[in-house]
């Protein structure tokens, strides 16, 4: 999420490219929790599809998509 902060992610897509294969195929809803705590934490920020990316700092160049 870091690399391109103007796009935004799946939930599913963040959980599957953050850890390993193995982890993901055990537990594909792991990051729902973490994610939640990043959300209430102003760390990223949600749109009405569901997607995710990383909060813009104030005065960023970023677009609100």
């Amino acid at each position: 999420m870091q690399a391109t902060p103007e796009s935004w992610y799946s939930r599913k897509e963040i959980s599957r490219r953050a850890v390993s294969r193995q982890e993901f195929e055990e537990n594909p809803q792991w990051a729902t929790s973490a994610l939640a705590g990043l959300l209430n934490d102003g760390v990223i920020e949600t749109n009405p599809a569901g997607l995710y990316r990383i909060t813009p700092a104030k005065g960023s160049s970023i677009r609100n998509l």
